[in-house]
């Protein structure tokens, strides 16, 4: 391990902390990378005191099998070689020392008496009142729900006794080493006796706390490539002259069309300030720029920014390059791919997308954004609209029992190839149908929406019914129908990728002269036919 601590601290960051721990962690391992702003707690600031131990084992322990309450995944997937050298890294980070592990045990203690000890030790005036204390950082202190919530630490008897023996370091949390070991032994079997059931719920960050900033966004434009000209528009036509594939694969994205009709309608009567915050994302290098064009990922700076991959990226002289290894990493997604706290309904934001992947098994496996979506490079971008891209992410299982007078029909559907939610956001939705044929002639039939369905009542949004599947998750939906001489059952699964604008747009045209906004008319005519079926099987009944 010493080996390893001293090759990590000679060396630059690996790719494997580039990929898996900067964004959440920052290059430095500060707490401020990419990603820190919509999480809660925030990560750590690996160079300063860490709440669960800063020894080899505390570290290891941390990486293996995750931080419970916070967005740190287990990363017991990767070899043990890989995670003894995220060890390392850590280590070298903070100097390459490592104090010694705790291995105090916590023995038998009485709930009894751990109840007393509570009030008259202090436990109470801060994890029942909650005071507004601050960390190290800066930041609000995070008072855990020592009930239901999950515990950073763990809840095993050695767990709690450690924490309150060492206490939290970096928080307002003190170590009370100088209680009688019996002492702490009591307050631990009185916290056991308190706990029920853990919730797994994520946490978004207070409203209206200060987010690090993100050096690649909003991006800066062309400005400043005066050295060549055909770059200063920052236009896709202009990049397509060398880079022709990636052009026209482009133009056929939803990124090409992210200021289309159905954003422009809904800019009538709305003021400048609605409009910007659209056009941070539908927009982000300027009004009049290709919607989120090449200049929106590819210039900042001055600079072009790529992957270091193709032969023509630093090939013209003059042209300022740089190497980003953000593009191939799901936080140079995030800011137009999850909303933050102040979007949030009921808890979760109406744009979550990010931290859905984040929740999933997809990132300590290391699987990306880029990885499905742009496989070898390809700039279509494909998601909820291409009916191939949405058939990978869902696989459909069946089960039926057909005996008279009913038919049951069990469906399971399983989130195979989608690596947030299925589906993602509110726009979409899933429906399910199962239906009995009699010949040609269609007889009952059910139906289910797989979506987030959302509702606006006094000025603000609610969550009427979440019905979507988490990466690698299934749901399962199960129809009772009355046979009546019933030969088939038909199951068929479809989506209708715009199925929420295509509501926003028929109310918004309610009521309106049939010429008037057409820009919204064109798009609701979009909208309402672009769904399409994603599976469907015809079973024959005995």
């Amino acid at each position: 391990m010493l080996a390893l601590a001293l090759i990590a601290s000679l060396a630059a960051p690996s790719a494997r902390w580039d990929a898996l721990c900067a964004p959440c962690h920052g290059a430095g391992g500060r707490g401020d990378g990419p990603a820190a702003s919509v999480q809660w707690p925030r990560p750590s600031d690996l160079t300063g005191p860490l709440k669960l131990g800063a020894s080899a084992g505390d570290l290891a322990r941390a990486i293996d099998e995750g931080v419970p309450g916070t967005a740190m995944p287990a990363f017991k997937a990767l070899p043990a070689a890989e995670r003894a050298a995220l060890v390392a890294e850590v280590l070298a980070l903070r100097g390459g020392a490592a104090p010694a592990p705790d291995h105090d045990e916590p023995g038998e203690g009485s709930a009894t008496a751990g109840a007393v000890l509570w009030q008259t030790r202090g436990c109470a005036a801060c994890h029942d009142q909650r005071p507004r204390l601050l960390d190290t950082r800066g930041l609000p202190a995070d008072w855990p729900d020592l009930q239901r919530g999950p515990l950073k630490g763990g809840d095993a008897p050695a767990d709690l006794f450690a924490s309150i023996s060492r206490g939290r370091p970096g928080t307002p949390m003190p170590a009370f080493t100088g209680l009688p070991a019996a002492e702490r032994r009591d307050l631990v079997a009185w916290l056991r006796s308190q706990r029920g059931p853990a919730t797994r719920q994520r946490r978004s960050p207070p409203p209206g706390l200060p987010a690090p900033a993100d050096p690649l966004w909003p991006p800066s434009g062309a400005e400043g490539i005066a050295a060549l000209p055909i770059l200063q528009t920052g236009a896709a036509r202009q990049c397509g002259r060398c880079h022709p594939d990636q052009e026209a694969q482009w133009r056929t994205s939803r990124h090409a069309q992210a200021r289309g009709p159905g954003l422009l309608g809904q800019y009538h009567g709305r003021d400048a300030s609605w409009q910007a915050a659209c056009d941070r994302c539908h927009g982000p290098v300027g009004a009049g720029l290709d919607a989120v064009g090449c200049a929106a990922c590819h210039l900042r700076d001055g600079r072009k920014l790529g992957r270091g991959r193709r032969r023509d990226d630093r090939a013209l002289p003059g042209m300022p390059f740089a190497v980003e290894p953000r593009l191939g990493r799901s936080d140079f997604c995030l800011p137009c791919h999850q909303l933050g706290p102040e979007a949030a309904v009921d808890g979760t934001p109406l744009l979550d997308t990010w931290r859905e992947w984040a929740a999933s098994p997809y990132l300590p496996a290391g699987v990306q954004c880029q990885h499905c979506h742009q496989p070898q490079g390809d700039h279509r971008f494909a998601g909820a609209h291409d009916p191939e891209a949405v058939r990978r992410a869902a696989r459909l299982e069946a089960r039926i029992d057909a005996t008279d007078p009913q038919v049951v029909v069990q469906v399971e559907i399983e989130n195979v190839g989608a690596g947030h939610h299925f589906p993602t956001t509110a726009t979409p939705r899933g429906v399910l149908r199962v239906r009995l044929w009699q010949g040609r002639s269609p007889g009952a039939e059910q139906l289910w929406a797989i979506g987030r369905t959302m509702r606006r009542e006094s000025g603000r949004w609610q969550t009427v019914a979440d019905t979507r599947i988490p990466a690698g998750g299934k749901g399962r939906w199960m129809a009772r129908l009355p046979r009546a001489g019933a030969d088939a059952v038909e199951i068929s699964l479809w989506l209708f990728p715009d199925w929420h604008y295509a509501r926003v747009f028929r109310e918004a045209l309610a009521g309106l002269a049939p010429g008037a906004r057409p820009e919204l008319r064109q798009a609701l005519q979009a909208a309402e036919t672009s769904g399409f079926l994603v599976e469907k099987r015809d079973i024959r009944l005995p």
